[in-house]
C-alpha cells in the first residue's frame, strides 16, 4: 500500500520530487528504519482503525538542508477530507514535544497546497516564510512547544475566539 500511495501523482504532487518507484519506496522504508534506530524519529505507517490497512504515512524527521525537525504526512485519496491528516500531525507533535522534548517543529508545504496549509493552521502552525528548498518555493510553517501546549489544552482556541480568557 505504501508503494501505491507513493506512486500516485495526485498524492505526491507536492511531496518530495513527486511519484516514487517501488524501488524508491523500498529504499525509503530502509532509511526510515535506520532513522528510527539512529534518531528516534522518522516516517511511520498510518493504519485504518477498523481493518488495520495502511491508509497513509506521517513523520517527524530532520530536514535536509535546514537545522529543523519537520512533520509531514500523506494519505490515500479516499481518505482525504476526513480530518486524518490533522489527527496524524497532532499525534506526531504530541510525540515530538512530550516524548522527544523538541522545542519547535516545522512543516513545509507548497504554496498551492491549500488543504495542507489550512490543516497546519488548524493545528496551531504559523506561516513564517516562503523559502527556496528542494528546487521549489515552499511555505515554512513553525509551531513551538509552548504553542502546542496551549493548543492541546484548548487555550489557543479560546484566545482566538476571546472565550474563556482572563
Amino acid at each position: 500500500m505504501l508503494a501505491a500511495l507513493a506512486s500516485d501523482p495526485d498524492i505526491m504532487r507536492y511531496i518530495g520530487k513527486g511519484p516514487e518507484t517501488r524501488e524508491e519506496v523500498t529504499q525509503g522504508v530502509e532509511r526510515a528504519i535506520r532513522r528510527w534506530h539512529e534518531q528516534g524519529m522518522s516516517w511511520w505507517a498510518v493504519l485504518d482503525r477498523h481493518d488495520e490497512r495502511v491508509i497513509g504515512r506521517c513523520c517527524l524527521q530532520h530536514v535536509r538542508d535546514l537545522p529543523e525537525v519537520e512533520v509531514g504526512c500523506a494519505f490515500t485519496r479516499q481518505h482525504w477530507g476526513r480530518g486524518l491528516a490533522s489527527e496524524a500531525v497532532r499525534a506526531a507533535l504530541d510525540h515530538g514535544f512530550r516524548v522527544l522534548g523538541l522545542q519547535t517543529v516545522v512543516a513545509l508545504t507548497h504554496p498551492d497546497n491549500a488543504p495542507s496549509r489550512r490543516m497546519l493552521e488548524r493545528c496551531g502552525f504559523m506561516l513564517e516564510a516562503t523559502i527556496p528548498l528542494r528546487g521549489k518555493q515552499l511555505n515554512l510553517y513553525r509551531i513551538a512547544a509552548q504553542t502546542w501546549a496551549e493548543c492541546s489544552t484548548g487555550l489557543l482556541a479560546s484566545r482566538q475566539t476571546g472565550v474563556g480568557t482572563t
